[in-house]
């Protein structure tokens, strides 16, 4: 897979929408997502790089990002 470009918030958007729908109370997703893309973009990639492709393949493929 190649290199996707979208700006931070549809990113957040995208995070807190896969966390919610495992579960995780609005208030804290909106935390979680905010949290993992302000890492982002300060460069602290890591861990979370992976974990975002497996959370949002399948939004990939369906969604004209």
């Amino acid at each position: 897979m190649g290199n996707i470009i979208m700006s931070h918030q549809k990113l957040k958007e995208l995070v807190k929408k896969k966390l919610e729908q495992t579960g995780v109370l609005e208030e804290h997703a909106e935390i979680v997502a905010e949290v993992l893309v302000h890492a982002d973009l300060r460069g602290v990639h890591s861990h979370v790089r992976f974990k975002w492709v497996l959370i949002f393949e399948q939004e990939i493929r369906v969604q004209e990002i």
